[in-house]
């Protein structure tokens, strides 16, 4: 049981809190049902003798027990599916058939899961709840800011395909920038641990950049620290062909067309980037021809020449 907290642990950095959470309480149910079908078969276990084990087809007066086939049965998964199956039969409440104890032991145990099955339905109950919630939480915002934009614009009769337009863009806008806005929240995380979570969470955008292949991290940091975020519609041109780019630009969600005289050339996804030839160019002093670049609903982020310019002077 300590190594499966330590390894559930450990998955929440990939898993959502919610979807573990639930994942904790059906391997909390799961053990219990073990744990009282066990527990069942170890009282049968104290309190049947040999003689009765041995004797003809019968469960007895005492139905508390394991009937004498299954106690005389040579599998070992019948015998503990069975067990399982009582175990389950407490822990739900939904018991298939009467259970009466006899002794007093069975008096005790009984009464025990009894109470330990409603104590953990009540818990699993309110449990489940505050996970789902806490899953469908982001989503539910996001659906409450949609409702008030739709409801402003049917109340001022905007058409159905512009309106259809305008939800889709804030749709896209409120899920890839919430990720932005989270950082907010590590405003006041000291230097040392920021610079890290900036390495952690940029470097996959940046180490395509053949660019920025050799620099060291305190260079890497201080160029990420540059980057500026921006939102791009379908069909929106984000460079004509046969103007500089003036920055270097990364593609954190979306897909960007690069396309040249009319004709796609290839489409770029996330992590990829573009303008670095352009960047080369004008640090140079030359001029360059750059493709028509058109996105599909992407997020970007940018810096600008000059900025990278006086970050790589100033450590160098």
């Amino acid at each position: 049981m300590a190594k499966l907290a330590r390894y559930l642990g450990n998955l929440e950095g990939f898993i959502n809190p919610g979807s573990l959470a639930v994942l904790k309480l059906v391997l909390m149910s799961v053990m219990c049902c073990h744990w009282f079908g066990c527990l069942w078969w170890l009282v049968s276990d104290l309190e049947l003798s040999v003689p009765e084990l041995h004797s003809p087809w019968s469960a007895g007066e005492n139905t508390w027990h394991p009937p004498i086939w299954l106690k005389n049965e040579q599998s070992l998964m019948i015998k503990y599916s069975h067990s399982f199956f009582w175990g389950a039969g407490m822990v739900t409440s939904l018991v298939p058939r009467d259970i009466e104890p006899v002794t007093m032991l069975e008096a005790i145990v009984t009464i025990f899961a009894m109470f330990a099955g409603l104590l953990l339905n009540a818990f699993v109950i309110s449990s489940l709840t505050a996970a789902f919630a806490s899953m469908d939480a982001k989503k539910e915002l996001i659906g409450k800011q949609l409702e008030q934009i739709k409801s402003y614009l049917v109340m001022k009769a905007v058409p159905n395909n512009l309106r259809g337009r305008i939800l889709e863009y804030y749709e896209y806008t409120f899920t890839s920038a919430s990720g932005l806005a989270d950082m907010n929240m590590f405003a006041n995380c000291p230097p040392a641990l920021s610079a890290q979570l900036i390495l952690a969470v940029n470097r996959k955008l940046v180490s395509r950049c053949i660019l920025f292949r050799e620099v060291s991290d305190a260079t890497l940091v201080a160029l990420i620290s540059e980057l500026k975020p921006l939102v791009f519609v379908p069909n929106q041109l984000i460079a004509v062909e046969g103007q500089p780019i003036e920055a270097i630009h990364f593609v954190n969600k979306g897909r960007v067309q690069l396309s040249r005289g009319g004709r796609q050339l290839v489409v770029l996804n996330n992590s990829d980037n573009f303008g670095v030839e352009d960047f080369l160019a004008v640090t140079r002093g030359e001029s360059s021809k750059d493709d028509t670049l058109e996105p599909s609903f992407s997020a970007r982020v940018t810096f600008r020449s000059s900025n990278t310019q006086a970050i790589v002077r100033n450590t160098a």
